[in-house]
């Protein structure tokens, strides 16, 4: 499989960032897989299927994503500042 430069630099940063190292990320994705399998189901199914129905929770869970969403982005931009 070939690379690009860019991917290349890409994942050579991930890997040597301190703050953000390739663990970080790979621990997120283990929780969302955690979270996903508690919920039984996952946040695209969930936001596709139950608010197509206007189910109350599924919208309940929808804003509650965004807003969880909204509140990282915050708090990623206020870190790397």
């Amino acid at each position: 499989m070939k690379t690009s430069r860019r991917g290349r630099a890409v994942i050579a940063r991930l890997i040597e960032d301190d703050e953000f190292s390739v663990w970080h990320y790979l621990g997120g994705g283990g929780l969302m897989g955690t979270g996903a399998l508690l919920a039984g189901g996952c946040n695209i199914g969930q936001g596709l299927s139950g608010a197509a129905t206007l189910s109350a929770t599924s919208l309940l869970a929808v804003a509650g994503i965004l807003a969880g969403m909204s509140l990282g982005m915050v708090w990623v931009s206020r870190a790397s500042t």
